[in-house]
């Protein structure tokens, strides 16, 4: 009996949670048989209660087993109406107390099981990815559930050597002298890249010709005004020689500072970055003794990806394929994506290199949009305040727009001038449009709308007038609904950390 119960589906899906979280359960399941034994009571009260009255009602005295309740309640020797009053009275408790405790503890059960679901979802991927997909894809859904939560072999150890042959990485060597061989190694070890780079020694495209930043100064600063400072959104401030980021996490503040070291020195840098936490850019700057105190960490960047990121029996993945400074954020995107076109290409029942010609395709391009878009930040730019700025308002970032080598609207670059130049008419959808507005590149002017109405015989200025009054609207009823809404602080501290 308790090897069933240990093996089965419940009692593997709780080891999916932490101790603390199946203490948790614990208390829920216990809390849950309480309100079910309120709910026998009561029941059991209203049937003695039944019992006495049929009783009163032929001039009979109670049976032995009511008796005895009455008995137990001290309210034998009293009158058949007072009698059947205090069992009604105790019954109505009962029940009172119980949807009481059941609507608080069913709140607190659904926000307990909320929370944790993102965090069970991500297990459940992650050990996903340590199967073999060609063989998961022919599973019913009970024997992926099984694969996924009993059939992973979890190896833990330090690669000390990496054995290469004409198929690419032929076999793992760990610190134990554990052998480890694979069809398919997925590449996550980081900028180090050690199958890849190390071991494949795949060369590496740099963005440094249209993302000039190289480092970063970064640091975790404590909350001096938590509600305040604890902010439903990242900050990005341009300052001297790059840009700062500012993360507002529930414990601490996570912030830095992304710059280039053609233009300023590291410790200028660092210099210059806690200048930036002292100052009014700060939703409540920090003195000069509070910044002495913090731990600052200098980061090289190593801004590209590899001219391929499947070579043979390797894909690269994450920070190990490329990196893209975290201007927009997409770092954990371009591996959701990267690992999207892997799952696809993995389902044929046999991998050629067309396969991985066709993926190296699909996410090289994938992430130049994304080196693209970030650059236009700074191709956009009208700083020239510091050498950095000036320099980045005097360099040409694509010269393919300007030699007409590039002539499609695939290349970011080419949209945006296309779109500013050539078009009339724009999709308010995506993000290009609104970062070339706020750095005063305005896609439409009032020269382009009258050349529109004078060439075309229509009237741009009723479409711009009625998507501006609907946006008004919107705008509207944005601004009500966050007046109902509590602060981030408040919604965090009542939902999600309210057992700290």
């Amino acid at each position: 009996m308790f090897n069933y119960l240990r093996d089965s589906v419940v009692a593997r899906s709780l080891l999916l949670l932490s101790k603390r979280d199946r203490i948790k359960i614990l208390i829920v399941a216990l809390i849950q048989i309480f309100l079910g034994f309120l709910d026998l009571a009561s029941v059991i009260i209203i049937g003695l209660l039944g019992a006495l009255s049929i009783s009163g009602v032929q001039s009979q005295g109670p049976g032995t087993k009511v008796k005895n309740v009455l008995d137990f309640l001290n309210i034998s020797d009293n009158s058949f109406q007072y009698q059947c009053a205090a069992l009604g009275i105790v019954a109505a408790g009962f029940l009172v107390i119980k949807t009481i405790l059941s609507i608080f503890f069913i709140k607190k059960t659904l926000f307990f099981l909320a929370n944790k679901a993102s965090t069970l979802s991500s297990e459940l991927f992650s050990r996903m990815l340590n199967q073999n997909l060609l063989q998961l894809q022919v599973k019913n859904s009970q024997e992926k559930l099984f694969a996924i939560t009993e059939g992973v072999k979890l190896i833990t150890g330090t690669v000390t050597d990496v054995s290469t042959s004409e198929i690419g990485i032929d076999k793992l060597t760990l610190s134990d002298g554990t052998e480890v061989t694979a069809d398919l190694f997925v590449d996550c070890t980081g900028w180090k890249s050690m199958l890849l780079a190390g071991a494949l020694k795949e060369p590496f495209k740099s963005y440094a010709d249209i993302l000039p930043s190289n480092r970063a100064w970064a640091c975790q600063v404590p909350y001096v005004d938590k509600e305040k400072e604890l902010e439903p959104y990242t900050n990005c401030t341009a300052i001297g020689h790059g840009w700062c980021w500012n993360i507002p996490l529930w414990t601490r503040l996570g912030t830095g500072y992304v710059y280039s070291d053609n233009f300023i020195s590291p410790e200028d840098a660092k210099e210059e970055f806690k200048q930036y936490l002292m100052s009014d850019k700060m939703a409540v700057p920090r003195t000069q003794e509070q910044v002495d105190t913090l731990e600052f960490r200098d980061i090289p960047m190593r801004v590209g990806i590899h001219e391929r990121t499947w070579v043979k029996n390797v894909v690269a993945i994450g920070l190990s394929a490329g990196f893209i400074e975290p201007l927009e954020s997409n770092g954990l995107y371009s591996v959701h994506e990267f690992l999207l076109s892997l799952v696809s290409v993995l389902q044929r029942t046999h991998i050629t290199q067309w396969d991985r010609d066709v993926y190296n395709s699909q996410v090289g391009g994938t992430f130049n949009t994304f080196a693209e878009f970030v650059s236009l930040h700074y191709a956009l730019s009208i700083r020239d305040d510091t050498n950095f700025w000036d320099n980045i308002t005097s360099k040409t970032f694509c010269p393919g727009i300007v030699d007409m080598s590039i002539k499609s609207t695939s290349n970011t670059f080419f949209d945006l001038a296309w779109r500013k130049l050539a078009v009339f008419r724009h999709n308010e959808q995506g993000g290009l449009q609104y970062v070339a507005t706020g750095m005063h590149f305005h896609i439409m002017s009032k020269l382009q709308l009258l050349y529109a109405e004078r060439a075309f015989r229509q009237n741009p200025k009723n479409e711009v007038d009625e998507f501006v009054r609907k946006r008004a609207i919107l705008q509207k009823k944005w601004q009500r609904a966050a007046e109902l809404c509590p602060s981030l602080y408040q919604y965090l501290k009542d939902n999600v950390h309210n057992d700290e």
